[in-house]
Parts: structure tokens; sequence; C-alpha cells
């Protein structure tokens, strides 16, 4: 998958299993299953769990692209890994929310900054995921 792929996913399993597997660096262990090192997750989002399940939070669903503290754990996955730049992803998060902007550098604007603070978790996972490709590919 390239990176511009990447970036117009939806929310839902195929982008919680990109992040799972290229960020997370977890392993599936089949049907939405991936094993985390220490508990099995099951990617599923909201509305798949209320209406597979009859349920709308289980301690074992992990979906980045639909809830902020999942989003918020691949960000610190993201930060700790050696051969991903944190700058990267901040670029490649600045792309995906300020693509209409007239400012040079979006970081330097009180609201631009406001806005990349309070990133939904769709946009940070897609910003991760361009960052981890972008890091791999030199013709994405």
């Amino acid at each position: 998958m390239v990176k511009n792929e990447m970036v117009e996913m939806k929310e839902g399993r195929e982008m919680d299993a990109a992040a799972a597997e290229m960020i997370m660096r977890w392993h599936s262990s089949g049907n939405g299953f991936y094993w985390d090192g220490q508990r099995s997750r099951y990617l599923a989002n909201v509305k798949e769990s209320r209406e597979l399940l009859g349920i709308t939070d289980h301690p074992g669903f992990w979906s980045p692209s639909t809830k902020i503290e999942h989003a918020f754990e691949m960000e610190s996955a993201l930060q700790q890994r050696r051969d991903v730049s944190v700058q990267l992803y901040v670029v490649e998060l600045t792309k995906i929310l300020h693509t209409n902007t007239l400012h040079s550098d979006p970081l330097m604007c009180y609201g631009d900054l406001w806005v990349l603070i309070h990133a939904s978790p769709l946009d940070r996972c897609r910003a991760a995921l361009a960052a981890v490709k972008g890091e791999g590919d030199a013709d994405n």
C-alpha cells in the first residue's frame, strides 16, 4: 500500500489493522485479533461492536481510528520507535490538517497549533501511517 492510499483510508478495521501491524508491530492471530505482547486485542470500531455484540466498549477492543485514547497509545508507541522521526509525524499531521492554509509554516500560528492538538483519531492514524511509510519509501 502506498502512502497516498493510507492517507485516504476511512476509519475502521482496515485502518486499525494497518496501525496495529505497521505502527504497533503487533502480530495478527486471525479474524481481527492481534497479540500485543501481553494480551490479545480485537480490532473493531464502536459501530461494529454495537451491531455485532451489542456492546459499545470492551477492554480488548482497539480502534485508534475512532477512539482518541487508542490513538494516543499509538502515538506513544511511534515516539518510542527509533526508525521513525516524530518530526515527520508532525509534518504529516500538519499536511493532513492544513490542506487549505495560507501559512508557510502552520506550526507558527497559534490557531493552527490548536488544530494540531485537537486532531481527530482518524487524522492521527493517517499521519502516523504516512510517517512510517515515508521513512521506509523514497518513492512514495
